[in-house]
C-alpha cells in the first residue's frame, strides 16, 4: 500500500506541476508572440506543446527569482497559470470547427509517453545518493525548501555551504524545492520529479522527428540511451547533454525546412541550458555563434529585410528568456558568490602555459578521446559512406559539428587553466563533461544517416 500511495503521489505531483507550468507558458506564448504563433498546423502542434511547457518552466524560475519566496511566487504563478488556461479554452473554442484529429500526431504523443515511462520514469525510483546530486544540486533544493526562499537568507553566503558551489545555476534546485513545498515535506525521491518534468518537452521534440526510417531509429536509441546513467542519478550533466542535443536537432532542422517554430524552440532550449549548469553558457555561446555565422553566409541579400524583421519581432522573447540568467548573476554579485575555477586571475594564464609546456594537454586530449571514441568511429564511418554514396553533408551536419567543436575547445581550455589537480579534475568530471560533445556527434550522425537515406 505504501508503494502504491507513493506512486500515486508522484503521479499527482507530476500532473499538478505540469498543468501549472503549461498555464504559465501559455501566458508567455500569448504575450510574446500574440497572433503570430497561434496558427500552427497539425505538424507543429506537438512542437508548440513542448515549447509552451518549457516556457512555463523558465517563467516559473523567473517568478521565483523575482519574488524570491516560494509561497509568493507560487501564489502569483497560480493566478497567471489560471489565466493561461482561460486563454487556452478561448483558443480551443475559436478553432474547434477548423481542427481535425491528426492520427500521426496522436501516435507521436503516445510514443513520447512510452519513452518517458520506460526511460525517464526510473529517475524517481532511485534516491539521491551520488555526491553531486545529494551534496550540490539537491542540497541547494533542500536549502530553498527549508528556508522557503531562493534569496540570500537561504544561506548561500554561509561558509559552511561553500563546498557545494552555491554560485551554480538554480533552475532545477528551485523547481525541486517548489515541488516539495507543494507536497509539504522533503524526502530523497520527490525532488527528482523536477528532472523528469524537464525531460517531457525534449522527449516530445525528439518524437517530432518520428518517421519510418533508420535515421529516427538511430536517434531514439542514441538519445537518450547514450547518456546513461547520468540522466537517472540526479546529476545535471545528462540533462544538459540532452538539451544541447535537442537544440542542435531543432536548429539543424530549421536549416532544412525554415520552420520558425523549430528555430524558436531551439533558442528556448539554449536559454534554459544557461540556467541548468555553468557549462550551458559555453554551449549557448558556441551554438548561437555558429548558427549566426552559417545563417549570414547562406542568407540571400534580397531576404535580409525579412530576417531583420524577424529579429525585431522576437526581441521580447529573447529579452524575457534571458532575464532569469541575468537576475541570478546579479544576485551572485550582490552576495559575493564566486566560481572556484578562479577564471580571469593571472594564475589562470600561468596554468595554461605550464600545462602546454609539460605535456598535460596530451593527457587531456587522450582522456577526452577515450570518452567519445565510439561516437567518433560511427561519425567517421558515416562520413565515408557519404563519400561513397556521393552525398554531400548539408548545413545541419556542419552546424552540429562546428558547434560541438567550439564547445570541446572551451572544455579543453577549462582543463588547461583549472586551479585543481589536473588528474583529479579529469577523473572526477571528464566522463560527464564530454556528454554534450557526444550529443553533438550523435546529432551530426543522425543528419548524415538521413542524407544517405534520401
Amino acid at each position: 500500500m505504501s508503494t502504491v500511495s507513493n506512486f500515486l503521489l508522484i503521479f499527482l505531483l507530476l500532473i499538478i506541476t505540469s498543468l501549472y507550468l503549461f498555464g504559465l507558458g501559455n501566458v508567455f506564448v500569448n504575450l510574446v508572440f500574440a497572433k503570430n504563433n497561434t496558427d500552427e498546423n497539425k505538424e507543429e502542434s506537438l512542437n508548440s506543446f513542448a515549447f509552451t511547457l518549457l516556457s512555463g518552466i523558465l517563467m516559473n524560475y523567473l517568478l521565483i527569482l523575482i519574488f524570491q519566496t516560494l509561497k509568493t511566487s507560487f501564489f502569483i504563478g497560480s493566478i497567471i497559470s489560471f489565466f493561461g488556461f482561460l486563454l487556452l479554452i478561448k483558443k480551443i473554442i475559436i478553432t474547434k470547427s477548423n481542427r481535425k484529429i491528426d492520427r500521426f500526431t496522436i501516435f507521436k504523443l503516445v510514443g513520447s509517453l512510452i519513452i518517458l515511462f520506460l526511460i525517464f520514469s526510473p529517475i524517481v525510483t532511485e534516491p539521491l545518493a551520488d555526491w553531486d546530486a545529494r551534496s550540490i544540486w539537491f542540497f541547494h533544493a533542500k536549502m530553498i525548501f527549508s528556508s522557503g526562499t531562493i534569496g540570500e537568507s537561504a544561506g548561500w553566503s554561509h561558509a559552511s555551504v561553500g563546498f557545494s558551489h552555491p554560485d551554480y545555476p538554480k533552475l532545477v534546485p528551485a523547481l525541486a524545492g517548489q515541488i516539495n513545498y507543494i507536497a509539504g515535506f522533503w524526502n530523497e525521491y520527490l525532488p527528482k520529479i523536477s528532472i523528469l518534468l524537464l525531460f517531457i518537452p525534449t522527449t516530445i521534440w525528439i518524437m517530432t522527428f518520428a518517421k519510418n526510417s533508420l535515421s529516427f531509429l538511430f536517434l531514439v536509441i542514441s538519445i537518450p540511451l547514450g547518456f546513461f546513467p547520468w540522466i537517472w542519478n540526479g546529476y545535471m550533466d545528462g540533462l544538459l547533454a540532452i538539451y544541447v542535443s535537442v537544440a542542435l536537432l531543432l536548429m539543424g532542422r530549421y536549416f532544412q525546412k525554415r520552420n520558425k517554430t523549430d528555430l524558436m524552440s531551439g533558442l528556448l532550449l539554449l536559454f534554459c541550458i544557461m540556467n541548468i549548469k555553468n557549462e550551458g553558457i559555453l554551449a549557448f555561446i558556441a551554438i548561437l555563434f555558429i548558427f549566426i555565422i552559417i545563417h549570414l553566409i547562406t542568407i540571400k541579400i534580397g531576404t535580409l529585410r525579412d530576417h531583420f524583421s524577424i529579429t525585431k519581432k522576437f526581441f521580447l522573447f529573447g529579452l524575457i528568456s534571458l532575464l532569469p540568467f541575468f537576475i541570478w548573476n546579479f544576485y551572485k554579485s550582490q552576495w559575493g558568490l564566486t566560481n572556484d575555477l578562479a577564471i580571469g586571475l593571472s594564475q589562470t594564464i600561468q596554468n595554461i602555459f605550464n600545462r602546454l609546456q609539460d605535456g598535460s594537454y596530451i593527457t587531456i586530449l587522450s582522456r577526452s578521446y577515450s570518452e567519445m571514441s565510439s561516437w567518433l568511429l560511427i561519425l567517421g564511418m558515416l562520413l565515408i559512406a557519404s563519400v561513397i554514396r556521393n552525398k554531400t553533408p548539408d548545413k545541419a551536419v556542419f552546424f552540429s559539428l562546428l558547434s560541438t567543436l567550439i564547445v570541446f575547445i572551451g572544455i579543453f581550455s577549462v582543463y588547461l587553466f583549472t586551479p585543481n589537480d589536473l588528474v583529479w579534475h579529469l577523473d572526477t568530471s571528464i566522463s560527464r563533461t564530454m556528454l554534450p560533445i557526444n550529443g553533438g556527434i550523435i546529432v551530426a550522425s543522425y543528419y548524415l544517416i538521413e542524407k544517405i537515406q534520401a
